[in-house]
């Protein structure tokens, strides 16, 4: 991706993002179909699983199965790890996030976890809930809390599903709509309420991207003047309470 990402740069065109999904099992292979119509494809429940274990997935995140963990063995590596319910799949399904790969491959995935800033001022948000490819008719509001290139904390009107998949639309400052929409995944829960969690942007509008660009550059400039004005502040109070 990185490749693909500096020729679209060269283009002036968006960098992408990929998510892959893994699972090992059996699985019917060959040409599928009739004369008159037919492909090469895989078919089978397992490739049913992997569907939805990669539906899980944002950018440059892998994530495995109990199964292809169990199979590969103590070489890989592994982060944090989840339970998923699957469309279809009665059970719970166990999934791990892979860092890396040891033995003779000594391969690592890039990890990068911008830090989240604290916005000045709330950015108030409408979203609505993604079912497939169709949105749902309901509108919900909500708010960006922190935000940063790629991530945000929001505030929901009300409790979401992990791994739900979200479009909003961003009010101004001044109350006017921000134009285009941004699409995300959630993929946390903030550990001390129900309604906040951790979403991964995975697509915005050209309008969404600079205004987002334009409250982290304020928020920013916020906090290095406040820090500014404490180093400024502060030798002056310590003398005055020595005195």
């Amino acid at each position: 991706m990185t490749s693909v990402n500096e020729q679209n740069n060269e283009e002036d065109l968006p960098d992408l993002e990929m998510g892959i999904g893994i699972h090992t099992g059996q699985v019917v292979v060959g040409n599928i179909g009739s004369l008159e119509r037919m492909k090469y494809g895989v078919v089978g429940s397992h490739v049913n699983l992997t569907s939805r274990i990669q539906s899980c997935t944002t950018g440059g995140q892998i994530l495995v199965s109990e199964a292809t963990r169990r199979e590969v063995g103590p070489m890989l590596k592994i982060g944090k790890q989840m339970e998923i319910r699957a469309k279809g799949f009665e059970q719970p399904v166990t999934i791990s996030e892979v860092v890396g790969v040891g033995g003779p491959h000594k391969l690592s995935l890039v990890q990068t976890r911008e830090t989240l800033v604290t916005l000045s001022e709330e950015i108030p948000v409408r979203y609505f809930l993604a079912e497939g490819s169709q949105l749902t008719e309901q509108m919900f509001t909500g708010s960006l809390m922190k935000l940063s290139s790629k991530r945000a904390e929001v505030r929901l009107e009300s409790a979401v599903p992990i791994f739900s998949n979200l479009e909003m639309l961003l009010t101004g400052g001044e109350g006017e709509r921000v134009d285009g929409s941004l699409q995300c995944k959630v993929a946390s829960a903030v550990t001390d309420s129900n309604k906040r969690f951790l979403v991964h942007f995975t697509s915005m509008s050209p309008g969404v991207e600079a205004f987002i660009r334009s409250a982290l550059g304020q928020s920013l400039e916020s906090k290095a003047g406040d820090r500014a004005l404490r180093r400024s502040v502060g030798p002056s109070a310590e003398r005055s309470r020595s005195q």
